[in-house]
């Protein structure tokens, strides 16, 4: 079912969160937190202005000057040493040691709802289209009102460059969860409510934008299917099924991985395995590749100990890579770019040897060409989680309780976004009061300019209720240096006190 594209009662909250960004070191962010909050120093070129007024003067010896070409040279000598003056402050000002501030992103709080306070609503699970023109998110509560009475979960569409939401499914009991939306924006995969079809069992769904239709893509009478993907114009959907979707490939009804082709309507089991599962997977635009990580011995002999591993599976050849292998603890919610160059993922195994000996949830980067890890995060205590990367790799936001940037001793829930070019982290929240909750959504666009996510942190200011919306930060290329520079307290006094000496020679000699 779906209903007519509804408009907000009222506008976007809006902030403007600046926070300096910090060079750090690829092995993550220690050096930066060790060295405190530092901010860039701030350089700039200056011009060099020399002022030289020509006096006129007659022969030598001559003694019949006029008197105004006696003013004109005093008022020229004057202006001379005035404009040195100046320009000598000016540079005072500029490189006086003063501090540099960061390019602003700005947040936008998109769904803005109301609930119990003893049992907030919830708006969660965003995910952007990689134009950053569409947020699919799951809510039980409003974001239009009168709505969703009964509070079940539903599916929404935002419609960013429009400010209104679509209702996607409407039903009364069990709900429809985990939206993922193609990078193309006009196809929504989502784990169904059995009311949506006569038939079936939490089915995987996946929802055509320009026809405002739901196709089932799984039709079981027993089991559950979870976890649905989808690539960038929605032909492949990858989802995590107990059932036999593929007659006599899973007679033991194991969590295996599946993938459906909408094109040809037919479906590919990518794992076969006994024990263990396959759990969170990520598809790159084109649907050549696919991450998923998975507790099961996958390729044999391979995670024997039944660790959660991460794997790279080749669409076009069904080859399965295993890209971490490790003793104890685990590799998660792997992230493929848009090109299928990068892989992030979040883990607390010492991938870079040496690099997370503390077995902190760190965030690390892997090349699918050059098979290398690079950490992201280098942090003790606290983790960093919920990677999500750009078209090419170039950019990754992620979540974290810690503090890579030296802005967050407060160990609240925020959102980063790193640079991998430059390896600069930029702390996009700053939020205060408790935040023990995850974010359960942290999508980045294309381009790596706008950011999606879910936060019950009051944000930009809107949300004192503490319910869990859902925001868009829009940072563009200026989120990481050069930073601006600013002028220095003691520069401006300076400049204060010769601009008002100059002022006063002028007036003097023009009298004289």
């Amino acid at each position: 079912m779906f209903s007519t594209p509804l408009r907000r009662p009222h506008g976007i909250r809006a902030a403007h969160l600046t926070r300096p960004s910090h060079q750090v070191s690829s092995r993550g962010c220690k050096a930066a937190v060790q060295r405190g909050f530092l901010s860039d120093e701030a350089t700039r070129r200056t011009r060099q202005y020399g002022a030289g007024a020509e006096l006129r003067k007659g022969q030598r010896g001559a003694t019949d000057l006029r008197p105004q070409q006696i003013a004109g040279e005093k008022v020229g000598l004057t202006h001379w040493t005035a404009g040195t003056a100046l320009a000598a402050s000016l540079l005072l000002v500029l490189f006086l040691p003063g501090s540099a501030v960061a390019q602003p992103c700005i947040v936008d709080q998109v769904t803005d709802t109301t609930g119990d306070p003893n049992l907030p609503n919830s708006n969660e699970e965003s995910t952007i289209s990689s134009d950053g023109l569409w947020i699919a998110f799951q809510s039980n509560a409003e974001p239009v009102p009168a709505s969703n009475p009964d509070g079940n979960f539903e599916v929404w569409l935002y419609d960013v460059a429009g400010d209104s939401f679509s209702q996607i499914t409407v039903t009364g009991s069990s709900g429809n969860v985990r939206p993922a939306i193609s990078g193309d924006g006009l196809w929504v995969a989502f784990e169904g409510s059995p009311e949506l079809f006569p038939s079936g069992t939490s089915p995987i769904a996946l929802y055509d934008v320009a026809g405002a239709s739901i196709l089932q893509i799984t039709n079981t009478l027993a089991g559950s299917s979870r976890y649905p993907e989808v690539n960038g114009n929605g032909t492949l959907v990858s989802f995590v099924s107990n059932t036999d979707i593929v007659a006599g490939g899973n007679p033991d009804g194991n969590p295996e991985l599946f993938l459906y082709d909408r094109t040809a309507g037919t479906f590919i089991q990518v794992t076969t395995t006994v024990g263990g599962q396959a759990e969170i997977s990520s598809l790159d635009a084109a649907g050549n590749l696919l991450a998923f990580s998975s507790t099961a011995d996958v390729i044999a002999g391979g995670n024997v100990d039944g660790n959660s591993e991460v794997f790279l599976y080749d669409v076009p050849t069904a080859t399965t890579t295993q890209i971490t292998n490790t003793l104890g603890g685990g590799s998660y919610s792997p992230d493929l770019s848009h090109d299928g160059a990068w892989l992030a993922l979040q883990s607390n195994r010492d991938l870079v040897a040496g690099g997370n000996l503390d077995a902190n949830i760190e965030v690390f980067l892997y090349d699918n060409a050059g098979a290398t890890f690079s950490q992201v995060t280098n942090l003790t205590g606290l983790e960093s989680y919920a990677p999500s990367l750009n078209q090419d790799g170039t950019r990754l936001a992620f979540a974290s309780f810690n503090d890579p940037t030296g802005a967050n001793p407060d160990a609240n829930n925020e959102l980063f976004l790193f640079d991998v070019l430059t390896s600069e982290i930029t702390q996009i929240t700053d939020t205060t009061g408790p935040s023990f909750f995850y974010m359960m959504g942290v999508s980045l666009s294309g381009d790596g300019e706008r950011i999606a996510f879910d936060s019950y942190s009051n944000v930009t200011g809107s949300n004192g209720d503490g319910n869990r919306e859902v925001y868009l930060a829009s940072c563009g290329t200026a989120a990481f240096g050069p930073a601006i520079p600013v002028a220095s307290g003691w520069g401006l006094v300076v400049f204060a006190v010769l601009t008002v000496l100059a002022a006063i020679r002028v007036l003097l000699k023009a009298t004289k």
